[in-house]
């Protein structure tokens, strides 16, 4: 994959252990915005909603293996 940089940011990996937790912002947007964003991220990354300790859900960016 082109104008990929591994490494140089962090990135969320998804486990299968329930015990494993990102600290992080969850920021409110619109569809546009994330649309834009899925641009910006290429292939390289997938974006999955993931349910937050909170109960609430929020878009996150992996990494897109295959």
């Amino acid at each position: 994959m082109e104008n990929v940089i591994y490494g140089r940011y962090p990135l969320v990996i998804r486990t299968e252990n329930s015990e494993d937790k990102v600290v992080g912002k969850v920021y409110e947007t619109e569809l546009l915005d994330l649309e834009k964003a899925d641009i910006y991220e290429t292939s390289a990354y997938k974006r999955e909603k993931f349910k937050l300790e909170s109960g609430k859900e929020a878009w996150v960016y992996l990494e897109n293996s295959k």
